[in-house]
């Protein structure tokens, strides 16, 4: 059953989620704080039976990539909305947020978006490429090193 939250105050909900993303920075281990861009990742959602493949990405790649979305030159105002979204994003990857691309059997082309990292199990790129190369099909074959029963 889904569970909705309310909230009376605009303030009351900011209070929320920034004690929800404490708890996150909170279980975060050694490992996944460690983990630097570019890096691939799983996150297993044993709930709904599915397992998210990620890559995160630098922030020059957010940023090159970001540039590129326009198709041409950046006019002023263009300049200023890379900016900001440049100074977000390092805000972001501070507070443990990793930018990418994540993908899995329910969207497989994939789907651009922040993760965080406690919500990361580092793989190779080569596992990445293998589960990509099997339509994001964990048990389908071989997976670098996993091997299922």
């Amino acid at each position: 059953m889904t569970e909705f939250l309310t909230f009376d105050t605009f303030e009351e909900m900011q209070e929320h989620l920034a004690s929800l993303e404490q708890a996150a920075n909170d279980r975060t281990t050694d490992d996944q704080k460690s983990m630097e861009p570019p890096c691939w990742w799983i996150n297993p959602q044993p709930g709904i039976g599915l397992i998210i493949f990620g890559e995160s990405w630098t922030l020059d790649e957010v940023d090159r990539r970001n540039r590129e979305s326009y198709g041409h030159p950046l006019d002023p105002e263009e300049e200023e909305e890379a900016d900001w979204s440049h100074r977000s994003m390092t805000d972001s990857y501070g507070r443990g947020y990793l930018f990418g691309k994540a993908f899995s059997l329910a969207c497989p082309d994939g789907e651009l978006g922040s993760t965080h990292r406690s919500e990361m199990i580092e793989i190779s790129r080569e596992q990445f490429e293998h589960a990509r190369s099997h339509g994001w099909e964990l048990w389908d074959g071989y997976m670098g090193g996993w091997e299922h029963d």
